[in-house]
């Protein structure tokens, strides 16, 4: 899951707040990218989507890299590059999880 749907309020505020797992709705994402034939979890775009809506969905690339002993895995936007794109592509995921709406019953509506 990439976002607990049980929100933490252990913070200064008691704000409710969701725990989003960032690098696996971006692994996510770009797994959906490579499905070829259109069906469940096929990503579809708008037709006014240019060249720069693309790089700015692909341009980030993931590193792993040793932290302490340990390998951890990221998502790396190189310098001079945009992502705002793949940033929202997050949150519709995130907003889709949060929702509880079943896409598999979204065309039997």
């Amino acid at each position: 899951m990439i976002v607990n749907p049980k929100p933490t309020v252990n913070n200064k505020g008691r704000v409710r707040l969701f725990l989003v797992g960032t690098e696996k709705a971006k692994d996510t994402i770009h797994s959906r990218l490579k499905l070829s034939v259109a069906g469940p979890r096929h990503m579809h775009f708008p037709l006014e989507a240019d060249e720069d809506y693309f790089a700015q969905l692909t341009n980030e690339k993931p590193v792993t890299e040793v932290v302490n002993g340990r390998k951890r895995r990221r998502w790396v936007l190189p310098r001079g590059l945009r992502g705002e794109v793949l940033d929202c592509e997050v949150l519709n995921l995130v907003a889709l999880q949060l929702s509880r709406v079943r896409v598999e019953h979204l065309g039997t509506l």
